[in-house]
């Protein structure tokens, strides 16, 4: 179900004027005195006094009606101009982008794409993230590859093809990744989630698409997510890690110069597989949620803005939940929550009421099994989100198009993939349209995805 938006539209018939807008203004006794007098014809005539007198009582009627008519028109200029002003929808702001509630620089389209290219990784690839190395305003990408612990660095050429430029080798069980300038030389960094060695790795770019060796740092026990952001409000990159074997989650403070400080704990559901961040409260303050496999629930930690984080507060999902991911689905300007659902194939929208509660708006049944780590992006250009998703035990990925009120429709689904994971997204050939890139773990290779809504 899905809670009807509360927009309370008077009747401006009942409508009164208030002291502070406009007031009935009455014309001084002087000065109808003046008017009267001006008005008089002199004459020793009853008959003519008795025509003089009409002629006054009319004159002063019209007078009136005038005086009337002038304050009707009056009102209703501004009530017309307080309408216009009142009911204008202005920019929507989301912790992700900014986007225009009523008009677009493009014309909507049908929701279609088309297979650019399939590219090697190394074995299971799990990870991936989406950013621009090498600083020649073309979108590269990074995968972590499970099994084979190594990190894959795809330079993009602003077509839609990439070039493979290095493999660096990263950890044990290597996850998950996040991008972000961790030493503050404006050249973007990678951090890597290890889940076998209970750390995280940071790899420090050059510039020009290479990186340095890692440098490790310890989190909880079998990290698989990590997430990127400002959570003690030094205008310096932290990194929060989500601990599956450990319930909870580590958060290391950054000092802007690549190091990092020993990580501080919080607890959350039982066997946390995603993280995603996002200010739920409208505090200004980064917060935390994750997707809680076992427990069956979603967690929500509010940040203090000084890299502490309050008591987690449980939102119950159906069974076995594993990705969370947060936009602004029904255009209020608070931040909503979409989780994927593993064991009954669905997803389902959490709408945030601006503190650290959220209300179930809707759940979808999905075409098949395993929905993974989904994306979201506004893929046809109507400035609502839509949503990617990756089906672990199929071959196939669902587009769903949002309707801007916590619902989705409009399935479309591609095929190509190979036991996909976790899908990114970007414009990867400069059309202006958000394309998506996969990682198949069953075939260990980078799909690419290209959009070609018309």
């Amino acid at each position: 179900m899905s809670e009807q938006s509360n927009c309370n539209f008077e009747d401006i018939s009942k409508w009164t004027l208030q002291n502070e807008s406009i007031q009935q203004r009455q014309i001084p006794s002087n000065i109808l005195q003046n008017i009267s007098q001006l008005l008089t014809i002199p004459t020793t005539n009853p008959n003519s006094i008795e025509w003089a007198h009409i002629f006054l009582i009319v004159m002063g009627a019209i007078v009136r009606i005038s005086l009337v008519v002038a304050a009707v028109i009056l009102i209703i200029f501004l009530t017309r101009s307080t309408a216009a002003t009142t009911f204008t929808v202005t920019t929507i702001t989301t912790a992700m982008t900014t986007t225009m509630a009523t008009s677009s620089n493009h014309t909507t389209c049908n929701l279609s794409f088309a297979t650019a290219a399939t590219y090697t990784t190394g074995s299971g690839p799990w990870g991936m993230s989406i950013a621009d190395f090498n600083r020649d305003n073309r979108l590269d990408i990074v995968v972590a590859n499970y099994i084979a612990g190594t990190l894959d660095i795809f330079l993009g050429l602003g077509n839609g093809t990439f070039m493979r430029r290095m493999t660096h080798a990263s950890g044990s069980l290597s996850y998950a990744t996040a991008v972000g300038d961790f030493n503050q030389d404006n050249q973007i960094d990678v951090v890597v989630a290890n889940a076998g060695e209970n750390n995280v790795a940071v790899f420090f770019g050059y510039g020009n698409g290479n990186f340095t060796s890692r440098a490790l740092f310890s989190v909880g026990v079998y990290p698989v997510a990590v997430v990127v952001g400002d959570f003690n409000q030094d205008n310096r990159l932290d990194i929060a890690s989500a601990n599956h074997n450990d319930a909870n989650v580590s958060v290391l403070l950054g000092f802007g110069n690549g190091s990092f400080g020993p990580q501080s704990t919080f607890a959350v559901g039982i066997g946390p597989f995603t993280i995603a961040t996002g200010d739920f409260n409208q505090d200004g303050r980064l917060d935390l949620v994750t997707a809680n496999y076992n427990s069956h629930t979603v967690s929500v930690i509010l940040g203090y803005g000084n890299g502490l984080f309050a008591s987690h507060t449980t939102i119950a999902t159906s069974n076995n939940p594993y990705s969370v991911v947060v936009a602004d689905f029904n255009q209020d300007n608070l931040l909503d929550l979409l989780v994927t659902i593993i064991s009954v194939s669905s997803i389902t929208v959490f709408l945030g009421r601006g503190n650290e509660s959220f209300m179930l708006c809707s759940t979808f049944n999905l075409p098949s099994t395993s929905p993974y780590v989904s994306a979201v992006a506004d893929f046809n250009r109507d400035n609502l989100w839509d949503i990617a998703i990756p089906y672990y035990t199929a071959t196939i990925i669902s587009v769903l198009a949002g309707f801007g009120n916590g619902t989705f429709g409009k399935l479309l689904l591609l095929s190509g993939a190979n036991r996909p994971g976790i899908v990114a997204v970007g414009d990867f050939n400069d059309d202006n349209r958000t394309d998506f890139g996969v990682v198949n773990y069953g075939s260990s290779t980078l799909g690419i995805y290209l959009n070609t809504c018309t």
